[in-house]
């Protein structure tokens, strides 16, 4: 599998313990496995190590505290996020308190989801009912069964055929493997920014610098301006952006 689309799963094992044989299931296809624990949880991010393997890489936390591990994971998430810019990111854990991070990597046009797990509760047997003593059988009384009215067999409806609509530019932007990494990237950061973006050309051309890096050249600053433009996803007139629906 091509490193740009690699899953990478990073597991805060304090918040969910899930067992280490549905990683699989909860992250598809996924090339590394990070593993965030605490002094509490060294037993079993071993099992994790045993059964992934060299997928797996066990991240203690330096110190306990408030939120300790839960910084150790934002810390790797940029580390990864930055030496694989086209992966797909994986957080497991119930904690709504990754969202802020996560979408503000989506906002920079990284793919980042947080993934929750509950753990399958144990019901009890149901309860036996106490005998009951029989009560003496009751004459039965034959009815006559109802004549069954024959129905006249109908031909099921064809359905229409699906028709498939065309791809938008849009989304031909955010896909096409031609148009180079940092492009589509861009691409798909502002199709999903909504009301935040910017409705000014300066601060939308410090937007796209940001998203770029520091070191984007001008070239390269007007290759997004212009890619943006023929991808139907921006319109420019003057100081004004307006972003196309």
């Amino acid at each position: 599998m091509p490193t740009d689309e690699q899953v990478h799963v990073l597991v805060d094992l304090e918040n969910v313990q899930p067992p280490a044989a549905l990683l699989d299931e909860l992250a598809p296809g996924f090339a590394d496995a990070w593993i965030f624990h605490g002094p509490h949880q060294q037993k079993l991010s071993q099992t994790f190590k045993t059964l992934i393997g060299g997928r797996a890489t066990l991240v203690p936390i330096t110190r306990t505290g408030n939120n300790a591990l839960d910084f150790h994971l934002s810390f790797y998430l940029g580390y990864v996020a930055a030496k694989h810019p086209d992966a797909r990111l994986v957080v497991i854990a119930n904690d709504k308190g990754y969202e802020p991070m996560i979408e503000h990597a989506v906002a920079l046009g990284f793919e980042v989801r947080r993934e929750g797990y509950a753990a399958a509760k144990k019901t009890a047997p149901p309860l036996k009912k106490a005998a009951t003593p029989k009560k003496s059988a009751a004459k039965k009384i034959a009815v006559p069964a109802k004549k069954a009215v024959a129905k006249k067999a109908t031909k099921p409806k064809k359905k229409p055929a699906a028709t498939m609509a065309a791809p938008s530019k849009k989304l031909v932007a955010a896909k096409d493997s031609s148009v180079p990494a940092r492009l589509r990237r861009v691409a798909k950061a502002f199709g999903k920014m909504g009301a935040e973006r910017p409705q000014k050309k300066a601060s939308f051309l410090r937007h796209l610098e940001a998203m770029l890096g520091k070191d984007a050249s001008e070239a390269t600053l007007a290759e997004a301006v212009a890619h943006l433009k023929r991808s139907s996803i921006v319109a420019i007139d003057g100081d004004k952006v307006t972003y196309l629906p």
